[in-house]
C-alpha cells in the first residue's frame, strides 16, 4: 500500500499507484512499514506498506528553487518550486515540472518491424499546500496536485499506441492536541482519467495481415475520510483508536474503432463498446497499543475489522461483434459481493545498543477484490477471468 502523509494513493480500480505522479523534490523523506499492515492500514496493506512525507515549512521567511536538465534521446526537464511560513503561522508551497523526450526504440532490433518506434513521452506536474498553525498543537492543511501525461508505447501502424493520465488529488488535514490526547482528522479526493489508443495487428514485412484499432476511457475515483486519536494510558503505554470510510468507483469503455467483416474478410470502421461500471464501499474500525515494557523491549498489538462492499455492478455490451460473442452471458447488473475481515497484528523489538536492534511479528493481511477484476471480464495471460 502506498500513502502520502498518511492518506492513501492507491487506486480501487486496480489496485495500482501512478508513481509518475510524484514529484521528488516534493518529498522528505520515505517510511517502510514492513509485513502485513491491514491491522492499520486496510485493504492493499498485505505486503507492507509505503508513506511518502512531503516537506513542510519549518522555518519562517521565503526560500524556492529553479532547475534545468538534459539528457540522452533529447530528454528536457524543469522543475520549479517556491515555499513561504509567516510569524502568523500561515505556510503555503507551490511547486511544479514538466518533462519532454523523444525516447528511444524497446525492441531489439532482431524483433524490429516497419511499425515500431521510439516510445516518447510528455508529462507536466503541479502541487499547491496551504495551511495555518492556530498554535503550536493546532493545525489545518489544504493539498491539491495536477498531473498529465502522455506516453508512447513503442508502435504506430495508423495511429500511434498511446497512453495518457490525467490526475486531480485533494486532501484536508486537521490536527490537534488536547490533555496530551492527539487527534487527527483527513479527507481525501483521487480523480484519474485514463485514456489509451491500442493497435493490436499481425504482419509479414510492410503488409498488415490483421489489425485492431481500440480507444479505452477509464473514469477512475477514489475518496474517503480517516479519523485517529492517540491516547497516552500511562507513561509507558500508547493507545491510538481510529475509523475510516472509503469510496471507490469505475466508469470505464473499451470502444473498437475497427471491426472484422467476415463475409468479405476485410476490417471496416467499427461501432462496438465494452462498458464496465460499479463502486467498492470500505467501513473501519482499528485499535492498536504500544508498550514500553523496559527501555530496550517494546510490544505492539493492533486490531482492524474492515467491512467492504461491492456495488452498483454492471457490465454492458453495445454492438458487440462476433469476436466477442463469448462475453455475452456476463452483461447486465452484477453480482454484488461483501467481505468482513478482522486481521490482528503483534510484534516485539528488542535493541542491544544504539545501532543494533531485533524485531519479530504476527500479523495477517487482508485485501478485497479490485473493481478492474469484479466488473471486467475477458481474457488474461493466464486464462479467463
Amino acid at each position: 500500500m502506498a500513502l502520502i502523509d498518511g492518506l492513501p494513493i492507491n487506486k480501487s480500480d486496480g489496485g495500482t499507484v501512478n508513481w509518475n505522479r510524484i514529484n521528488p523534490e516534493d518529498v522528505e523523506r520515505v517510511e517502510i512499514f514492513k509485513g502485513p499492515g491491514s491491522s492499520v492500514y486496510g485493504n492493499n496493506a498485505m505486503g507492507g506498506v509505503v508513506n511518502i512525507i512531503s516537506k513542510k515549512n519549518s522555518k519562517v521567511g521565503y526560500s524556492g528553487f529553479a532547475t534545468l536538465n538534459y539528457g540522452t534521446f533529447n530528454t528536457l526537464g524543469e522543475r520549479v518550486s517556491i515555499s513561504s511560513k509567516t510569524e502568523s503561522g500561515l505556510f503555503f508551497r507551490l511547486s511544479g515540472f514538466n518533462r519532454t523526450s523523444d525516447g528511444y526504440n524497446t525492441y531489439r532490433e532482431a524483433y524490429r518491424d516497419v511499425f515500431s518506434i521510439n516510445q516518447n513521452l510528455k508529462e507536466y506536474g503541479a502541487d499547491a499546500k496551504i495551511g495555518y498553525a492556530l498554535n503550536e498543537k493546532t493545525n489545518i492543511q489544504f493539498n491539491y496536485s495536477f498531473y498529465d501525461d502522455e506516453r508512447g508505447q513503442g508502435t504506430k501502424v495508423r495511429e500511434e499506441n498511446i497512453m495518457k493520465h490525467k490526475t486531480n488529488y485533494g486532501t484536508l488535514s486537521f490536527n490537534t492536541e488536547m490533555a496530551g490526547v492527539k487527534a487527527n482528522l483527513n479527507v481525501f479526493y483521487q480523480m484519474e482519467n485514463y485514456l489509451r489508443v491500442m493497435e493490436k495487428y499481425k504482419a509479414s514485412g510492410t503488409t498488415v495481415t490483421s489489425y485492431d484499432l481500440i480507444d479505452v476511457d477509464a473514469d477512475r475515483s477514489d475518496y474517503g475520510a480517516n479519523v485517529n486519536f492517540t491516547i497516552p494510558v500511562f507513561t509507558n503505554n500508547t493507545v491510538i483508536v481510529g475509523a475510516e470510510y472509503k469510496h471507490g468507483e469505475i466508469d470505464g469503455s473499451d470502444i473498437y474503432r475497427t471491426t472484422f467483416d467476415s463475409a468479405t474478410k476485410t476490417y471496416k470502421a467499427g461501432n462496438e463498446v465494452l462498458t464496465n461500471r460499479g463502486n467498492l464501499v470500505t467501513l473501519a474500525g482499528f485499535v492498536q497499543d504500544e508498550l514500553q515494557i523496559t527501555n530496550e523491549l517494546k510490544l505492539n498489538a493492533g486490531l482492524r475489522v474492515d467491512n467492504v462492499k461491492f456495488q452498483n455492478g454492471e457490465y454492458v455490451l453495445t454492438n458487440p461483434s462476433k469476436g466477442n460473442d463469448f462475453l455475452k452471458p456476463f452483461a447486465g447488473p452484477l453480482q454484488e459481493y461483501e467481505w468482513t475481515s478482522v486481521t490482528p497484528k503483534f510484534s516485539a523489538q528488542y535493541k542491544f545498543a544504539e545501532n543494533l536492534s531485533a524485531y519479530t511479528a504476527y500479523s495477517q493481511g487482508f485485501r478485497a477484490a479490485t473493481l478492474d477484476d469484479l466488473t471486467r471480464p475477458g481474457l488474461i495471460k493466464l486464462g479467463f477471468k
